[in-house]
Formats: C-alpha cells, structure tokens, sequence
C-alpha cells in the first residue's frame, strides 16, 4: 500500500470517529422540570415593618420581593413609601399618614382615606394564578395590575402606571376571606390595591399562586464519549508513527 493512500485511509478513519461521536444531552435544572404552580405562604409574625420595608420570600427557585406603597403623596395623588406588615392573616400595609395604628384593621391593605398598595416583584418571569385574601371589617374588594415593571412607583400617579410597564386596571368584588383568579400574561409584576373608588375594603393577602415560566431548554451539546477520543486519538498516534518510519527509511 502506498504511502499517499495509507495517509487518507488514517485520515478517514480520524473524521469517521469525530462524526460518529454519541449526542449527550446536557440538561440540567430548571431546563429538564416541567412548569410548576408556585405557592408563596405570606403570613407570619414580622410585625408592621418600616417605611419603604422589603419582605422576601423564595421557592421553587423563584424569588418574591414584596413592598408597599400609599397614595399618599402630592395631595394624595402620588405614591408614597409605606410599611409593608406582616401578620398571621398575611401581608398588610400602614401607610405614612395612619401611621402604625393598634386596631387591626388599620394595618391591612385598605381604601378608607387613603389607597394601600402592595407591589410583587419576581426574578423571573410568571403567570400569576390567584391571590388569597383575609378579610378585616367593612368588604374586600380588589383592584390590581400586571406587566413588566420599568421603573420605581414613587412619585407616580395612578394615570402613570403604563408608563412603568404595568397594563390596565382589573378589579375583582366579593365580600369575606376568599381566593380569586387573578387575569394575567407572563410578567414580572403584579401590583394589589383595595378597590379604587371604594372606601369600605380592609384585607391582608395571605398568600400568592403563580405558574413559574422556565427558560426553555438550550439545544442539546454533542459531547464525543470517551471511546471516540480514544479512537481518534490511536489514529493519530498511527499517522505519527507511519511518517516517522518513512522518514527513517528515505534518510
């Protein structure tokens, strides 16, 4: 067999074992669990908190930021930091013009006066399912928005809320402690009031159901096994040592 020939053969054989490598699927979580509800308990013995306040909560490898907010400032026309409580019926709000009330219902999420809002922020993008309340005196009906919040509500009136990536106005009416749908596409967001334009509405939110969005998986990576490098690695060693032996014999 000439030399040329053996050559290409050697060659041949190299490519062959490179395209004959197996296709191993790198798949680690979140990529290889399907989509899940996510339940987020909020109650709890922490107390009225303190004025611009965060509670954090994770699960499933999601995390949930919550803060609260009074339409408190300007002439009760912009959003103002408030205090976001929480209390073994859930998350509730004192805002900095009722200040940290005894009476209870003066710590929930209410309209009398002044608006209370809780904002839910999440590092990944969810849908959220449902919203649990816990009712305190007079009804507990809801006004809430989502979307993909862009900026801080501080300063904001309620006409900017758009502006920040948060959509139109839903509203949800019932009386007692309840769990409602919430309507919503994939965001990052979701904002809770007690009703705009009632005056009568006092509830904490005792907990929040989203459905967690997963990245979809990335495209599978070809990793050759062990056998292939082995194979492509004695087909080189043999191309090596056959010139080196030729070399040898013209010398």
């Amino acid at each position: 067999m000439n030399t040329k020939r053996l050559i290409v053969m050697l060659i041949a054989l190299v490519a062959l074992s490179a395209t004959a490598s197996a296709t191993v699927i790198i798949c680690q979580p979140p990529y290889c669990e399907a989509p899940t509800n996510v339940l987020f308990n909020l109650s709890g013995n922490g107390g009225y908190g303190s004025y611009g306040n965060t509670r954090t909560f994770i699960n499933e490898g999601l995390t949930l930021t919550v803060t609260s907010f009074g339409l408190t400032g300007n002439s009760a026309t912009t959003f103002q930091t408030a205090a976001t409580g929480q209390w073994s019926g859930g998350l509730g709000v004192s805002d900095q013009i009722e200040g940290f009330s005894a009476s209870s219902y003066k710590h929930t999420v209410d309209n009398n006066g002044y608006y209370n809002f809780v904002l839910f922020q999440f590092d990944k993008p969810v849908d959220p399912l449902s919203l649990s309340l816990t009712q305190f005196n007079g009804d507990s009906d809801v006004s809430y928005w989502t979307g993909n919040l862009t900026g801080s509500l501080i300063g904001q009136t309620l006409a900017g809320l758009p502006g920040l990536g948060l959509g139109s106005m839903y509203t949800n009416t019932a009386g007692g402690s309840r769990t409602f749908s919430l309507t919503s596409p994939t965001v990052n967001a979701l904002l809770v009031a007690a009703k705009i334009g009632n005056n009568n509405d006092y509830f904490k939110i005792e907990d929040i159901c989203v459905d967690y969005i997963r990245t979809p998986p990335p495209p599978p990576g070809e990793i050759p096994e062990p056998s292939t490098y082995a194979t492509m690695g004695g087909a080189l060693l043999g191309i090596g040592v056959f010139i080196a032996r030729r070399r040898k014999q013209q010398a």
